[in-house]
């Protein structure tokens, strides 16, 4: 063949090639917009049971009724509580203020991050600044990313109602908040909520100080020296202008005040197997971090997994004050809320008897869980209910209000009896 076939030969390839990639993402355009078409519908759906299970349920409480549906929901869902609670007041606002972005979404026009960044910025405004902002913005969801819609929207808003802005300030402020979120191998994610003003500053700071002690000669890069000195600081009260070596000679585990409870195999502390330990709070951790925390730190309450705690776990029936020891132990085999979905720490949580004590229930492992103050109220208030299997130590059996049950398993991990 002519090397003028082979070239032609190669460029119908490349055509053929060219034309299937382009297929391939008109194919994924379209089963984005019947994603959104999907998601519209859920949104619908959310909004149309709640509101049938408050006509059903005609209680005066309507807040305890919303909660208890919304908890059938996350259940449902397999889902976060929060999460649902963020679906069904979208879902609200969506279909009684926001109608053209919920049809918008349902004829797959625009995506639903889209349809979520217009609830959170025009969805409390009045009812004519709501419909001007929906209509100049909705064209704009069609050809921009989500964080540039979001930033067009906003100088939307701002533009619109610039005199609500201090007062709007003033109310996000009162939402300021620090979490954790755990990730793998060893490591965790710590976010704060701040005034924008403020964690500029601190990030600003941080920064300018990392890039001093790199100017300086030291080797870490700047996310790790930013990372260290905001440790350095928060646990040693060193500071910002510590010196590298301070930052880095310091030690993490001696700096740990509050109570913190590591669960480790016996064996493994003795240094003859490498099973995991847990931390409390985060989850499984190496061995050798765990012994250095039971070796370092004076506050730390460590509970061997075998031969036995000794915790007491059973009270006489006269009592209902939970030991100190039994508090411990509950702490340990829960890990956190009951609930099913609910991931509250127990050290925020309420010790609840599961049959109450009032008629007849024991203050005993069998029949304490925690829960949180949320689920504690939504248990006792609402005809959500749960009971202990027998047959099972620890489980917490959970019936709703539309009879569906959920088991909620300890995080203890069940170890074999023994002889």
């Amino acid at each position: 063949m002519a090397p003028a076939d082979d070239h032609a030969k190669r460029i119908r390839a490349g055509a053929d090639a060219r034309d299937a990639v382009g297929e391939m993402l008109d194919a994924m355009v379209q089963i984005e917009g019947m994603i959104a078409g999907l998601t519209a519908m859920r949104f619908e759906l959310a909004e149309q049971a709640q509101r049938l299970a408050l006509l059903a349920d005609g209680a005066a409480n309507r807040g305890l009724s919303q909660r208890a549906f919304r908890a059938e929901l996350a259940c449902a869902l397999l889902i976060p509580e929060s999460t649902a609670d963020r679906l069904t007041s979208d879902a609200e606002s969506l279909a009684n203020d926001l109608p053209s972005t919920l049809a918008a979404l349902r004829d797959g026009r625009i995506r639903e991050r889209h349809a979520r960044i217009l609830v959170d910025q025009i969805g409390d405004l009045a009812a004519e600044d709501r419909a001007v902002i929906e209509r100049l913005a909705l064209p704009l969801a069609a050809a921009m990313t989500a964080a540039k819609f979001e930033r067009r929207v906003r100088a939307l808003r701002e533009r619109r109602v610039p005199d609500d802005h201090a007062d709007r300030n003033r109310r996000a402020r009162d939402e300021r908040n620090v979490v954790v979120h755990p990730e793998r191998d060893g490591m965790a994610w710590l976010g704060a909520k701040l005034a924008a003003v403020d964690a500029i500053a601190i990030h600003t700071r941080l920064d300018a100080t990392a890039r001093s002690l790199r100017r300086a000669g030291d080797s870490r890069t700047l996310a790790q020296l930013r990372a260290d000195l905001f440790c350095s600081v928060l646990l040693e009260d060193e500071g910002p202008g510590a010196s590298g070596a301070a930052v880095a000679d310091r030690t993490t585990y001696q700096a740990i005040r509050p109570q913190v409870i590591v669960t480790v195999p016996v064996l493994s502390l003795l240094g003859k197997d490498a099973s995991p330990a847990d931390l409390e709070g985060y989850g499984p951790i190496d061995v050798e971090t765990a012994r250095r925390l039971v070796s370092d730190s004076t506050s730390l309450q460590r509970l061997l997994t075998h031969p036995v705690t000794g915790a007491e776990l059973v009270l006489d029936r006269t009592r209902y004050r939970v030991s100190q020891e039994l508090r411990t132990w509950l702490r340990v085999r829960d890990g956190g809320c009951r609930f099913p979905g609910c991931s509250q720490r127990a050290g925020r949580c309420d010790i609840d008897h599961t049959h109450d004590f009032a008629l007849d229930g024991q203050t005993a492992h069998n029949n304490l869980a925690h829960l949180c103050r949320s689920h504690h109220v939504l248990k006792h208030a609402t005809e959500w209910s749960v009971r202990q299997p027998a047959e099972q130590g620890g489980d917490l059996e959970w019936t709703s209000p539309l009879g569906r049950r959920y088991v909620t398993e300890p995080a203890f991990e069940r170890m074999p009896a023994g002889p």
